[in-house]
C-alpha cells in the first residue's frame, strides 16, 4: 500500500481514495515529523466534525473515519454544503456518531475562544506554554494534535520552526445554537500547512468544491495486490 496525496476537490478526490487508509489530523501531525515535505501541504484530515446543542450547551463532536458522517454521505453532504454551508445528517446517525467511543465531544463554552467573526472562534495555543490550557482545551488539542508525549513533540517541533502560536478554529457557540435548532450540523475538518498558516487546525471547513488534498491510498493501488502474478 502506497500512502500519497491525492488532490482534488472532495467528492472527486474521495472516489479516488481507499477511504480506510485517509490520515486523520493527529496522524498527518506524526509523518510531519519524520516527512517535512508535508508541511508543505493543507490537508482535508479524516476526522468528522459535527455540532449540536446538549443540556442547554454548544457541543462539537470530532469523529474518527468511520463516523465522519460527510464521507458517509458525500454526495449529500456536498451538495448541502455547496448551496447552504451547512450539512444536516440525520439525528439517528450524529446521536451515533456523538455517543461512539471513538468521539471526543468537547463543550465550545468552556474553551477560551477568541472571536474570528460572527462564525467562526479559534483557540490559540502557545507551542512552548501550553501547560495554561484548560482540561476541555487540552482535550482538543490532544485529539487535534496527538496526546501525551506526542503532543509535546508535536508543539516542539513547531516551536522550532519558529511558530509562536498554532490555532484551532471551530464555530461560535452563538452560531451553535442558531444553526441546530431542527438537527446538528456537519463540516469539514482540515489541518493547514506549517509555513504559511502555523499548522492550524479547523474544524468549521465549508470549502467543499475547492481543490483539497486527502493523504491515503488510491483504490487501484489496493485492488493491485490481489491482482494475480
Amino acid at each position: 500500500m502506497v500512502v500519497e496525496n491525492i488532490i482534488g476537490n472532495l467528492r472527486d478526490a474521495y472516489a479516488l481514495v481507499d477511504p480506510e487508509t485517509i490520515l486523520h489530523c493527529d496522524e498527518l501531525q506524526w509523518e510531519r515529523l519524520t516527512d517535512p515535505s508535508l508541511e508543505l501541504n493543507c490537508f482535508c484530515t479524516a476526522d468528522g466534525c459535527l455540532y449540536r446543542m446538549h443540556e442547554g450547551k454548544a457541543q462539537l463532536a470530532l469523529t474518527r473515519r468511520n463516523h465522519n458522517l460527510v464521507w458517509r454521505h458525500i454526495g449529500d453532504a456536498f451538495s448541502q454544503l455547496l448551496e447552504t454551508g451547512n450539512y444536516h445528517p440525520s439525528l439517528e446517525e450524529s446521536t451515533a456518531s456523538f455517543n461512539a467511543g471513538s468521539t471526543v465531544c468537547i463543550d465550545i463554552s468552556q474553551l477560551g475562544l477568541r472571536e474570528f467573526n460572527g462564525e467562526w472562534g479559534y483557540l490559540p495555543i502557545s507551542t512552548r506554554k501550553y501547560s495554561t490550557l484548560s482540561p476541555e482545551e487540552r482535550k482538543l488539542a490532544e485529539r487535534v494534535h496527538g496526546s501525551g508525549d506526542t503532543f509535546a513533540k508535536i508543539m516542539a517541533s513547531l516551536a522550532h520552526a519558529g511558530i509562536q502560536e498554532t490555532k484551532l478554529y471551530v464555530l461560535n457557540p452563538s452560531y451553535v445554537q442558531e444553526k441546530t435548532r431542527e438537527a446538528p450540523i456537519g463540516r469539514l475538518c482540515q489541518l493547514h500547512d506549517v509555513i504559511n498558516y502555523s499548522s492550524n487546525f479547523d474544524a468549521s471547513d465549508r470549502s467543499i468544491n475547492s481543490s483539497v488534498v486527502l493523504r491515503g491510498a488510491r483504490l487501484h493501488s489496493m485492488a493491485s495486490l490481489h491482482e494475480p502474478l
